[in-house]
């Protein structure tokens, strides 16, 4: 369809030129009318491409498209075919011309033709034929020699057609197979993007049911360990009646075993009541600049009589110089790991020392205890997760105290770190940043 202007220009164009040319030597009547069929095909031809570029549903029906171009492209060959031999003049270079002329359109249909074997064989075969029996027919050896090339020539037209036929099917079907690819790839995206997206929606919601779990079990372990600290604070004092009241008699274990029974108790509260607040980020740090050795002596003197009730002997070594933290909260920290060494170490020492590291300094809590595997270095930091092989029951914790270390150096920016051997011990280790305005400087 896009070829069929050009087809119909070369229709209109050379029929007047040839009239031209041939009309010294033909009957002038006879080129015109010649000229004329010529013309006036070509004028229902262009009729018939406006009608088919109208209408859409009949452009793209094969069954009806094809015959009607190959018949009209069979009249027009039949009519440049018939039409030349008949008006073709007795002098050779008029038969020359002739044959160039229809050789010309020949060619020209097989460049524009092509792509339907139907439609460029209806010309061809029309267009060429007639020529070549004419010559073969008048018996002269150059025209016998004409006739031959005119058939070979012809014969030459149509395969190069076919091939260019073949070239431009395989090139479509190319095409279609790309149009059709895409179209599948673009429907397979469009199904994971549906797939990624409802993924992601789910998940979303996995996501927001999570957090509402997790806050609603913050808010329940806030209220609860808030609503039992009055019953706690309650029970001490009455157990602190009982151990006064029955001292030196024969149930006075039994208090004792009351008293270890209501500690664990209110270890268990305390660390739940510090979960909570680490999780609802009621807990604000409040960094100032203090000495380090203080609070050394002071967790030396709040663990040694724990320690020594078990059989440990627990050292502290000084640290001169000032730390940047919250001094409440790197307590807490240091504390937590001092009670974890003195509930896993059955005999031996316990060590709380520090070692300077550039601008920072790093506390060190050191212990002869059980040691923990490799393996279960990053799980002793996660909730309730509990190393028991020698914990004792009257000093039964429930799992809480590395998970709030960790949060609450987290929360400081101080780095925990541990290394431990099973059987031989652990050192745990927190750093925090010293105060550079309180360090001497060195003399010149």
């Amino acid at each position: 369809m896009k070829q069929l202007p050009l087809v119909l220009f070369a229709n209109l164009a050379n029929p007047v030129l040839v009239v031209l040319v041939l009309s010294p030597a033909v009957r002038p009547g006879h080129a015109i009318l010649w000229a004329g069929l010529l013309i006036g095909l070509t004028g229902l031809r262009f009729a018939q491409l406006n009608w088919l570029g109208r209408d859409a549903a009949v452009r793209l029906e094969p069954d009806r498209m094809v015959p009607r171009l190959a018949l009209a492209s069979g009249v027009s060959g039949f009519i440049w075919g018939f039409g030349l031999v008949l008006l073709m003049p007795e002098p050779l270079i008029y038969r020359m011309f002739v044959a160039f002329v229809l050789g010309g359109m020949a060619a020209g249909a097989v460049a524009t033709l092509s792509p339907l074997m139907p439609v460029v064989t209806a010309f061809l075969l029309p267009c060429m034929l007639p020529l070549v029996v004419r010559l073969a027919v008048e018996g002269s050896n150059v025209n016998l020699g004409m006739a031959a090339l005119g058939l070979v020539f012809t014969c030459g037209l149509w395969t190069a057609a076919w091939k260019l036929n073949r070239w431009i099917r395989e090139m479509l079907l190319l095409r279609l197979d790309k149009v059709h690819l895409a179209d599948e790839l673009s429907s397979v995206l469009g199904t994971l993007e549906r797939q990624v997206e409802q993924r992601t929606a789910d998940l979303r919601i996995a996501r927001d049911e999570a957090d509402r779990a997790n806050q609603a079990k913050t808010r329940f372990l806030a209220a609860a360990s808030h609503d039992m600290g009055q019953p706690f604070q309650a029970m001490r004092l009455f157990i602190d009646l009982l151990d006064k009241r029955f001292a030196g008699t024969p149930d006075h274990e039994l208090v004792r075993n009351l008293m270890k029974a209501h500690q664990s108790g209110e270890r268990m509260l305390a660390g739940l009541l510090d979960l909570s607040r680490l999780e609802s980020g009621a807990v604000q740090a409040r960094p100032a600049s203090f000495a380090l050795d203080e609070l050394l002596e002071r967790l030396g003197d709040e663990f040694r009589p724990l320690a020594g009730n078990r059989g440990l002997t627990l050292t502290v070594r000084r640290c001169d110089g000032a730390i940047l933290s919250d001094p409440v909260l790197l307590h807490q920290i240091i504390a937590n790991l001092l009670a974890n060494a003195v509930r896993y170490t059955a005999e031996g020492r316990i060590l709380l020392a520090c070692r300077r590291r550039g601008g920072h300094i790093r506390i060190e809590v050191w212990d002869t205890g059980i040691g923990i595997p490799a393996d279960r270095l990053e799980d002793i930091f996660e909730e309730f997760r509990r190393i028991d092989q020698m914990e004792q029951a009257d000093f039964r914790g429930v799992g809480l105290g590395l998970s709030i270390v960790r949060r609450t150096a987290a929360l400081l920016d101080h780095p925990v770190s541990v290394c431990s051997r099973p059987d031989h011990g652990s050192m745990f280790a927190i750093t925090v940043p010293m105060d550079m305005a309180e360090v001497p400087k060195p003399p010149p």
